[in-house]
């Protein structure tokens, strides 16, 4: 199936953009895992951080996971917007 996939990014000459978004989302990665497995094991060991942590990490669940992409939007912007009708 991935193979599949990629061959159509191929066909339909999207393999750069899909690149592109490959590598995005394996940045992003790295870097919330590069953030959150060192907070995680200090707030593990300190009870006084993992209090501070804990109303945050609450209210992050509460809110929907969309509202996390306006950061990127600002930072990276929309692109090119077609015009109306």
């Amino acid at each position: 199936m991935a193979f599949l996939c990629l061959g159509f990014c191929w066909l339909m000459n999207l393999w750069p953009q899909s690149m592109q978004t490959v590598v995005l989302v394996f940045t992003a990665v790295v870097a919330a895992v590069a953030i959150a497995v060192p907070l995680g094991i200090m707030a593990s060991r300190r009870p006084r951080l993992e209090a501070a942590l804990c109303p945050i990490l609450d209210i992050m669940q509460t809110v929907p996971p969309w509202v996390y992409l306006i950061p990127a939007v600002i930072l990276f912007s929309l692109g090119q917007v077609p015009p109306p009708g």
